[in-house]
């Protein structure tokens, strides 16, 4: 056993002694001696772990997936923005004509006397009503479908500066569908020519093509106006505004 030394006089005591033998100094045993602290240990440093690579399919999967979703809300929207100018109305839409036979009657007969050879220079004039009138009495809708409500679905014509729109206006399903197609007169003095420039449903532009799938509804425009037409292809001048047509021929010898 280790002996204790007293811290007083340096004498060795037993270990058991409390007191010094020597001096009386009470001992100090190394147990009471207080110890040193030890600083704590320094927190371990955590090392990161690289997530684990997913596998190529499903990395593949994952991009095919979000490449899908744009593309389907994409044309989701696409879709709907095309169906809602489907349905929306043109603007300026003209309030509905009312049928005249008698006057379309009279109308007719004036253009006949204006267009036939003279050796005077004639001219024509008709108003916007009384062309929308005319249109009203000559041309009819078949609604062939029972979507289609007979009593709702009429034909359209709207004056412009240089051009004429000839329509239909359709109500089915509660909705009215509108397809026009915008005619523009052309050419030389006695060959005037009338050009389709531009088709729409509602305030959608579409190809050609569908003027003549819509008018399979109709007794047809051009019958309509084949007379008329071929008249007009003889003039000299014809000069359309919003508000009337104005046209002439020259003499003829």
């Amino acid at each position: 056993m280790i002996p204790v030394t007293c811290q007083s006089c340096g004498y060795a005591n037993e270990p058991t002694r409390v007191f010094c033998h020597q001096c009386g100094v009470r001992l100090e045993k190394p147990a009471d001696a207080p110890e040193k602290a030890e600083p704590p240990p320094a927190p371990l440093r955590k090392v990161g772990v690289p997530a684990k690579a997913k596998p190529a399919e499903e990395r593949e999967f994952s991009v095919f997936s979000l490449v899908y979703s744009v593309v389907g809300t994409g044309v989701f929207a696409a879709l709907l923005a095309i169906l809602l100018l489907a349905l929306r109305p043109p603007e300026n839409l003209p309030p509905p004509a009312s049928p005249n036979a008698a006057g379309a009657v009279i109308l007719q007969d004036r253009l006949n006397k204006a267009a036939a050879p003279s050796p005077f220079a004639r001219q024509f004039s008709a108003t916007s009503d009384e062309v929308r009138s005319y249109l009203a009495s000559q041309v009819t809708i078949n609604a062939r479908s029972l979507a289609f409500s007979q009593a709702n679905t009429r034909p359209l014509l709207i004056l412009e500066n240089g051009a004429f729109v000839v329509g239909i206006e359709i109500e089915t399903l509660g909705q009215r569908i509108v397809l026009q197609s915008r005619q523009a007169v052309g050419g030389t003095p006695g060959q005037l020519t009338v050009k389709d420039v531009g088709c729409q449903i509602g305030s959608l532009p579409v190809p050609a093509v569908a003027w003549g799938i819509f008018t399979r509804w109709t007794e047809s425009f051009a019958d309509a106006f084949s007379s008329q037409l071929s008249q007009i292809q003889s003039a000299e001048k014809v000069v359309i505004t919003p508000e009337n047509v104005q046209i002439s021929w020259a003499p003829k010898p």
